[in-house]
C-alpha cells in the first residue's frame, strides 16, 4: 500500500512543543502583548509610538497526570514550563488557576504571564 499524501492547503497542526511536568497540554493560547504610548505632533498626527512592558501571556488547559498536583498554584507564584516558542523551560508568573474535577480526567486551567523586564527575577 502506498504512503498517504496530502493535497491542497497545508495547515499547521497542534502547537509545537509545550511542556509542564506532571501535566499534558490539552489546549493553549499565546499572545505577545505590550503597552504603548502614542505621541502626537502639533497637527495631531502620530509622531512617535513608545512600546512599553513587552510580555508573553499564555492561557492553558492541562490534563493532570498521576504525577501532577490537583491543588492549583497560587496567584503570583511562579511555575516552570516550556511554551511553544521558548528554547527551554522558563518561569512564568501565575495570574489565574483553577482545577475542574469530572468523572473523567481532572483539568488545570492556568493563566500565566512573563514580563520581559522581570525575566531575570523569575529565573533567579
Amino acid at each position: 500500500m502506498a504512503a498517504p499524501t496530502q493535497t491542497g492547503v497545508e495547515w499547521k497542526l497542534g502547537f509545537g512543543t509545550a511542556e509542564y511536568t506532571g501535566y499534558q497540554v490539552e489546549d493553549l493560547s499565546v499572545s505577545a502583548e505590550s503597552d504603548e504610548e502614542v505621541i502626537k505632533d502639533t497637527d495631531g498626527g502620530t509622531a512617535t509610538i513608545i512600546d512599553m512592558d513587552p510580555r508573553t501571556v499564555m492561557s492553558l488547559t492541562l490534563l493532570i497526570k498521576s504525577t501532577g498536583s490537583i491543588v492549583p498554584p497560587a496567584k503570583n507564584s511562579t511555575v516552570s514550563l516550556k511554551g511553544p516558542s521558548d528554547a527551554a523551560v522558563v518561569n512564568y508568573r501565575v495570574q489565574s488557576s483553577s482545577v475542574a474535577h469530572t468523572r473523567g480526567v481532572s483539568r488545570l486551567s492556568l493563566g500565566v504571564i512573563r514580563e520581559a523586564s522581570m525575566a531575570a527575577t523569575y529565573d533567579a
